[in-house]
C-alpha cells in the first residue's frame, strides 16, 4: 500500500518473498500494474511490450485420449474450424497412442500441424519406442514424455528421435529453465504466465531461450480472459513464439470476469490497439465466483 503502480520492478521486489510460492498471484498483481500503466500512457499492453511482429495470432487444438475412430472425428472437427495446430494427448497405453496418432494424421491435411504430449506418463524406452514408431507422421514436437525432474532421460530421448522435444512440466520459472537449456534436453520449451511469474519474467524467459536457439510455445490449457488476453499479447511480441498459442481457457469454460469476450473458436484472432489488456472486470461475476471464507 503506498506505492506507485507503475514502478513495476519496485512492486515485484515488494512482493517477491510473500509469493514465492504463489506466482499466479505475482503475475495477477503485476498485470494489473501494467493495465494501469498502459491506461495511463494510452496504449495497448502489447504496446508496452514493444509492440507485435504480427496482427494476427494461432491457437492450438487438442485431442484426448480417445479410441483412434473418436480421436479422428474430433480432430477433424478442429480442421473444419480453422485450427492450423493440433495436440494429441497421449501416454497411457503405447499401441492405443500409436493408433490415435496414425488416425489423426491420415485424415487431415498435410498443412495441419500435430503435436503430442504424455504429460510425464512414459519411461525412457517407451518415448523412444513411440518416437520410432510415429516418425513418419510429420509430427511438430513431442511435449514432455517423461517425468519433469528427468532431465537426463530427456536429453537421450531427444538425441535419439527424429521429432522435436518440448519440456514443459519440466519448466517452472526462469531457474529451471535455465537448467532445461544447460541440459541441451529440449528442442522447445513451454510456459505461460502462470509459471513465470509475470510479463516481465515471461519475456526474460523467452529472451534466453531465444539465445540458446530453442523456440517458445506460450500459454496453458486453462485460463480465464485476462490471462488469456495477456498470453496473447506477449506471444505476438516475438518471433521465438512458435503460431499455435495453447492459451485456449476461454474454448473451455462456461462463463467468464470480464465485461469483454474472447473468441478463438476459429483458431485465429486479429490484434486490436485497445488501451492496456483490453478488458474490463465485471464486479458482479467477480463477487459471484468470490471464494467464500469458511
Amino acid at each position: 500500500m503506498g506505492e506507485n503502480p507503475t514502478k513495476i520492478n519496485r512492486i515485484l521486489q515488494l512482493i517477491e518473498a510473500p509469493t514465492k510460492n504463489q506466482l499466479g498471484a505475482r503475475a495477477g498483481i503485476e498485470l494489473a500494474c501494467i493495465d494501469l500503466t498502459c491506461r495511463l500512457m494510452n496504449i495497448s499492453l502489447c504496446q508496452y511490450l514493444g509492440g507485435p511482429i504480427t496482427d494476427t495470432v494461432l491457437f492450438n487444438g487438442w485431442v484426448g485420449e480417445l479410441p483412434p475412430d473418436e480421436a479422428k472425428v474430433e480432430a477433424i472437427g478442429w480442421q473444419d474450424l480453422g485450427f492450423k495446430s493440433l495436440k494429441i494427448k497421449v501416454g497411457s497405453n503405447l499401441e492405443q497412442d500409436i493408433a490415435r496418432i496414425n488416425a489423426i494424421y491420415e485424415n487431415l491435411n498435410s498443412s495441419m500441424k500435430l503435436r503430442i504430449d504424455a504429460n510425464e506418463q512414459y519411461t525412457v524406452e517407451e518415448a523412444k519406442f513411440l518416437c520410432d514408431a510415429v516418425k513418419n507422421c510429420d509430427l511438430q514436437l513431442f511435449e514432455q514424455p517423461i517425468h519433469r525432474d528427468n532431465l537426463d532421460g530427456l536429453f537421450e530421448i531427444r538425441k535419439k528421435s527424429e521429432i522435436p522435444i518440448m519440456a514443459d512440466e519440466s519448466v517452472g520459472d526462469h531457474e529451471s529453465l535455465l537448467k532445461v537449456l544447460k541440459a541441451d534436453c529440449a528442442d522447445i520449451v513451454k510456459f505461460g504466465l502462470t509459471q513465470a511469474g509475470g510479463m516481465m519474467a515471461a519475456s526474460r524467459m523467452i529472451a534466453s531461450a531465444e539465445a540458446a536457439n530453442v523456440k517458445v510455445v506460450i500459454g496453458h490449457g486453462f485460463g480465464l480472459n485476462l490471462s488469456t488476453m495477456a498470453e496473447i499479447m506477449i506471444g505476438a511480441t516475438s518471433n521465438n513464439v512458435l503460431p499455435g498459442l495453447e492459451c485456449v481457457g476461454p474454448l473451455k469454460v462456461t462463463d467468464t470476469v470480464t465485461n469483454e469476450q474472447i473468441d478463438i473458436s476459429s483458431g485465429e484472432m486479429t490484434l486490436t490497439e485497445k488501451i492496456g489488456v483490453g478488458m474490463t472486470l465485471d464486479e458482479s461475476k467477480l463477487s459471484k465466483y468470490a471464494l467464500k471464507a469458511l
